[in-house]
Order: structure tokens, then C-alpha cells, then sequence
């Protein structure tokens, strides 16, 4: 895991920990992100105040910070300078100063906190220190707020403003998170400058420290801590891994052989012998004589409403089926609509369909899931996820579905897009038998117009 940012206030009475995902794909939004699980808990090794750190210092005592250790991350070092420790802080105590640490390990967040007085001076936090003539520099004055690189002995400001600056006698929190090939800098939990940096210079760096341009007694360094970019998950967080499986053992397959424009029932598979059976609708599958199956529907005549073929299968704990479907059409805007998928059948009043959805209305595709339980089917229980361009017209994509009668994870082309189990849907619903599979013209706002169906490979355990 990666720590991205301190909270140094804690201003809030009670702090809610959780996750917020308000869509899986859908409406304007991708697959990109999926969560499987949330957990919160105690974690004893990072009761420190400084948790996860590699290096880090309350900065408070007495004496000179030089070759004094710090709580965590080895000893202070100096190559100009002076600093002086306070019981409020330390306090640079000469121009110039610099003082940092190596704990030997890349900094991906660094923190400290700047308490200010009537007068108020430059200071900051210096990061991807390699030596005195090689490291990054965030400095904030009371004018101005300042990025620096020290390349070679030679100084280049890489970024000025006068829009982020200290004020007077007020504490100050300043942050950088840095990534390896990216860094952004914060103030007061305000992102400076409004971006981002991409910058690869000095990335494997590993001293961290603080900076002043001016002496000041009254400005003080507080609470200074760098945390690795990656940390290990704590095993108190170890939710383990999602719902994964996988077939093994082809054990049903078709490649739609066979002549043109006969109905895909009655059809025998290529491999096992199992017979195709139309289980609902009124619209036909047929063979197109190409090693493919095709539903008969075109953008003038579309096909009427679901449409299931199915074959038997001996494994009802378990299913990973897939088949490769093209969507009707070449490019938006010809009235196409796709329709094409996969169907989990225990009987008429109880199956699972996954099918992809296409059409000109809407600029993305999706995934959908559909559930009919103990004869009932509420279409707003329909589970979705947003794909993109993963699905579109004319494209062959393989669609493919795992299912043991309870989880399902469905794929496009690979790609793992839908994860769920019925009983995020039904709470209390009770595990399928899967006693038939097969494909399906759904109908999902509107119908398919001529989807092509081939290589329909069915595997269990």
C-alpha cells in the first residue's frame, strides 16, 4: 500500500473510516477501478505518531541538531549551516542551513509542520537529497512559495508563486508526495501551484531533510517524517483475495458448423454430443455456413425480445463459458444495437444472463448482468459495468464467464470488467444449480439487430 497524505490538524471530533465508490462503471464511468473488500483495524506496530516512517523527528529538545539521531532514520548531517533545538521546535540559527537524513530508502511522502511568528521567513522540506550539489527543494516564505532543483552544484527554480505563502503566527503543515516519476507538493493540505510535476531527476535519491534560507529563532521545525513510496500490507489487513476460478477441462464446445440460415436448435456440439434447445423467445439463431451462428435481426428488423439456446451440463457446481461475439454494424449511428451473451440456466424460473450492450444512444458499452429468481425478474436489479471501446461494432470481442451458482466474474477479451455474487443482489438467495448453459440475444432497452456468435467453449473444474 502507498501512504498518500497527513492529516496534521486532526480538527474532527470522530473520524469515519470506510470507502466510497458511488458507481461500478456505469454512466460515464469505466472499469478501471474495482473494489472487493474493505476492512478497518487497530494496527500495533504503527501506533508511533510517526506510523509508517523511515525517517522522522519530533525536532523538539535541546542542543544542536547536528549528529544528534533522530527518533527514527539514523543521525542529522549538515554540509552548511546551523540548527538549534527547543522545546518548541528547532531553529535555524545561521543563512543557508540545510539538514538532512538518509534512512536509505526513497521518500514517497514527506511532512513537516512550520510554526510561524510575527516574523516570518523561507523554510521547507528538502527530498530526493543525493548530495550537497544534487537534490529537490519545496520553500515557503512569507511572500511566496517556491520549487527548486540543485543539479551539479547549480540551482534552476522550476516553479514560482505568490499565491501560497506562510502567514504570521499561524502553524503550517507542508507536504510532498512523490511517486518516483511524479511529485505534487502541498500547503495547508492545498495542492501548490495547481498541477503535478512529472520529473524523473534524482527518483532514487534517499535523503530527506529540512531547509532555511534565513536564521529566524521564532520559526519552527516540527514533527518531520518521510514515508516509503510502498509499504507492506499490515497482515491485520490481509483480506485475502477476491473470489477467483478458473475452468480446467473443456468439456462442451461448438463451432457452429453447419448450412446457412438453419435454426441453431436441434444442432449437435462439436465436442460431447449435446443438443441446442431454444428455451425462450420467438426470435431464431440460425448457422450462417461460416463457422458461425447468427441472430436473425437487422437494424430494419429487430430481433423480438430475449432469446436463450442452451445445452445440458452434468456440472451444476461450477461453469467457466465463453464465446466470441462480433456486434452487428461497423460504426455508430446505423441503428445497430448488440445485444449478444451467456446464460446460466437451472430452470425456467431460475438462471443468470451476462451480455454485452452496444448502441448509438449512449458513447460507451457495457457489461450487464440479469437475474431471474424463483420465477421473478426486476430489470432495475440489473447489475452493469461501463467498457468503453472494449465492445464495438463489427469487432470480435471474447466474452467470457465464470459462475459457480453463487459468484460470478465475467471477462471481455481477458480483461476481468464484472465481479459480484448474487448475493449483493438477493441477500438471501440460495446457491443455483447450473443444469444448462448456452447464448443469448437479451433484450436490455431495446433488441438485437444481428449478433454473431463463434467458438462457444464451455469448461468445469
Amino acid at each position: 500500500m502507498r501512504p498518500i497524505a497527513i492529516d496534521s490538524f486532526n480538527r474532527d471530533a470522530t473520524v469515519y473510516a470506510g470507502i466510497y465508490q458511488s458507481v461500478q462503471g456505469e454512466i460515464g464511468f469505466w472499469v478501471d477501478t474495482r473494489v472487493y473488500g474493505t476492512q478497518v483495524q487497530p494496527i500495533p506496530e504503527l501506533a508511533t505518531w510517526y506510523g509508517t516512517a523511515v525517517a522522522a523527528d519530533r525536532l523538539t529538545g535541546d542542543g544542536l541538531l547536528g549528529n544528534t539521531k533522530a527518533e527514527i532514520g539514523g543521525l542529522w548531517s549538515f554540509f552548511q549551516g546551523s540548527y538549534q533545538k527547543t522545546a518548541n521546535g528547532t531553529v535555524a540559527t545561521s543563512d543557508k542551513s540545510l539538514a538532512f537524513l538518509d534512512a536509505g530508502t526513497t521518500a514517497g511522502l514527506v511532512h513537516l509542520i512550520l510554526a510561524t511568528s510575527e516574523t516570518v521567513t523561507t523554510a521547507g522540506i528538502v527530498w530526493r537529497f543525493q548530495d550537497s550539489e544534487n537534490f529537490w527543494s519545496f520553500l515557503v516564505g512569507g511572500e511566496k512559495c517556491q520549487l527548486l532543483i540543485q543539479e551539479n552544484g547549480i540551482c534552476t527554480s522550476i516553479a514560482v508563486s505568490d499565491e501560497w505563502h506562510l502567514e504570521p503566527n499561524t502553524i503550517h503543515s507542508l507536504q510532498v508526495l512523490d511517486e518516483g516519476t511524479a511529485f505534487s507538493l502541498y500547503l495547508n493540505g492545498k495542492l501548490i501551484f495547481d498541477t503535478s510535476f512529472a520529473d524523473t531527476r534524482l527518483q532514487n535519491a534517499t535523503g530527506v531533510g529540512i531547509q532555511s534560507i534565513e536564521s529566524n529563532n521564532n520559526l519552527y521545525f516540527r514533527s518531520f517524517e518521510a514515508h516509503p513510496r510502498s509499504i507492506p500490507i499490515p497482515n491485520e489487513l490481509n483480506l485475502g483475495s477476491p473470489w477467483v476460478a478458473e475452468g480446467k477441462q473443456v468439456l462442451v464446445s461448438d463451432n457452429f458448423i453447419g448450412t446457412q440460415n438453419t435454426d441453431l436448435a436441434g444442432k449437435t456440439t462439436t465436442i460431447a454430443d449435446r443438443v441446442w434447445r431454444k428455451e425462450i423467445g420467438t426470435g431464431i439463431v440460425e448457422l450462417t455456413g461460416n463457422n458461425s451462428a447468427k441472430v436473425k435481426a437487422s437494424a430494419k428488423k429487430h430481433n423480438p425480445g430475449r432469446t436463450v439456446y442452451t445445452v445440458a451440463w452434468e456440472h451444476p457446481e461450477f461453469a467457466d463459458i465463453q464465446v466470441e461475439i462480433t456486434p452487428p454494424g461497423n460504426k455508430r449511428g446505423q441503428g445497430e444495437k448488440g445485444r449478444g451473451g451467456l446464460i446460466f440456466w437451472q430452470d425456467p424460473e431460475n438462471y443468470i444472463i451476462i451480455n454485452n450492450w452496444l448502441d448509438d444512444w449512449f458513447a460507451g458499452a457495457s457489461i450487464s448482468s440479469f437475474f431471474t429468481i424463483n420465477g421473478f425478474e426486476d430489470l432495475y436489479d440489473a447489475v452493469w459495468t461501463n467498457v468503453g471501446s472494449r465492445v464495438s461494432w463489427g469487432v470480435p470481442h471474447r466474452l467470457r464467464v465464470v459462475f459457480d451458482g453463487l459468484n460470478y466474474t465475467a471477462f471481455v477479451n481477458d480483461e476481468p470488467v464484472l465481479y459480484r455474487s448474487l448475493r449483493d443482489v438477493y441477500p438471501n438467495v440460495k446457491r443455483l444449480a447450473i443444469n444448462r448453459v448456452g447464448i443469448v440475444a437479451n433484450w436490455e432497452w431495446g433488441n438485437d439487430t444481428g449478433s454473431i456468435f463463434t467458438n462457444f467453449v464451455a469448461k468445469g473444474q
